[in-house]
């Protein structure tokens, strides 16, 4: 399965609402009701992808994944960021994440 969550317009909404929070902890603003609300809807995508999160360790895993893409975001200057080799910009208050490779090698 080729699945780059980051690309997934749950993951994009809750980014922006991590940002707009002004909570500085991604883990904590999961543990809120927006956030909470925004990663159920992503780890219901991921299973609508083909991806198993029954089990507890998977979505503990993907959680986990999600966190520390969420806080690489938070602290990047977004003209710098790369995510999975993909360019990724701030544009209109909203993450868009650009599907281009990030060298055109």
């Amino acid at each position: 399965m080729d699945w780059e969550f980051t690309e997934d317009a749950a993951f994009i909404a809750l980014c922006d609402a991590f940002r707009e929070s002004g909570e500085s902890s991604a883990i904590e603003f999961l543990a809120n009701g927006e956030g909470a609300f925004h990663f159920q809807d992503l780890a219901q995508n991921a299973a609508g992808e083909g991806f198993d999160l029954s089990e507890s360790s998977a979505l503990d895993d993907f959680q986990q994944e999600v966190i520390d893409t969420m806080e690489k975001l938070a602290r990047s200057d977004p003209a710098e960021l790369t995510l999975n080799g993909r360019s990724a910009e701030v544009k209109a208050d909203f993450f868009v994440l650009q599907s281009f490779p990030a060298s055109l090698d």
